[in-house]
């Protein structure tokens, strides 16, 4: 296979990206929490709030938005590719490296 006039380095490379559990939760409560407070503000005229309380709903959505943001590169941290090994049989063997807020770590 080429890639333009040079021959491709990584030829049907899989990689996988894995999700910490623990921190699986932490993003799936702050994701419940962001959704609520959009909710909150989609339907401000609705519940009838007041000039204050849209205000700090507005706040809490972009709060929530934000921390949401972090939670998901906490979460999905780990980075799995197949490593070809010479051993008897199909068994895949995965190389796993650990994934710090946008930096690989461990190479």
């Amino acid at each position: 296979m080429q890639r333009g006039s040079a021959p491709r380095v990584y030829r049907n490379m899989l990689v996988f990206l894995a999700a910490e559990q623990r921190q699986l939760d932490n993003l799936k409560s702050v994701m419940r929490s962001a959704l609520a407070w959009a909710e909150i503000v989609r339907e401000t005229d609705r519940l009838n709030l007041t000039q204050s309380d849209s205000a700090l709903a507005k706040a809490k959505l972009t709060e929530g938005n934000e921390t949401l943001k972090t939670r998901l590169k906490e979460a999905w941290c780990y980075l799995l590719h197949p490593v070809q090994e010479v051993v008897l049989g199909f068994r895949p063997v995965f190389s796993l490296v650990k994934v710090d807020q946008g930096f690989i770590s461990g190479c």
